[in-house]
């Protein structure tokens, strides 16, 4: 069991493994993205990037983020330019706007960011719990118990709505 979110990040580093999700399991429903300063006077990330370049073209833009690799393919999605990706671990609120300027952050209810003075202004990604497991399914009476126990699970969600 684990998030979407971290699956994603697991796939993005080792994209060769063999790792699939099995099934959603619909519960903590998570939106993860591009966090800012609520001061910040823009509605999107260009818009973004253009107000922090304006004085200096060639500014690095900080990322901070717990999910670094994440983090480095947003910067190369929006054609960031330059950028560098600071690695966090635990509590990341603090890091916008003195240490970054963005915060690749997730969030269920936006009551963290709001309290920190900050908000998303681009979803990377909506994820909720998952079951993952080998892309291949085991033979014999091992698949079968897979089988079974993948079902359940999707059956409990149907039941949970």
């Amino acid at each position: 069991m684990t998030g979407q979110d971290w699956l994603g990040v697991f796939e993005s580093l080792f994209p060769a493994a063999p790792v699939t999700e099995l099934c959603d399991l619909g519960r903590s429903n998570y939106r993860l993205g591009a966090v800012v300063s609520e001061d910040l006077p823009v509605e999107t990330m260009a818009e973004a990037v253009a107000y922090w370049r304006r004085d200096d073209p060639a500014r690095t833009i900080r990322l901070a983020s717990e999910y670094a690799s994440l983090a480095d393919q947003y910067a190369r999605d929006q054609h960031l330019g330059r950028y560098r990706v600071i690695p966090l671990s635990g509590a990341s609120e603090g890091f916008v706007p003195e240490d970054a300027e963005i915060l690749i952050e997730g969030t269920e209810t936006g009551t963290t960011l709001k309290a920190n003075r900050l908000r998303m202004i681009d979803v990377i990604m909506e994820s909720t719990n998952c079951a993952i497991g080998h892309t291949t399914r085991p033979p014999g009476r091992r698949g079968e118990l897979r089988d079974e126990f993948v079902q359940r699970l999707s059956d409990a969600n149907s039941r949970a709505g």
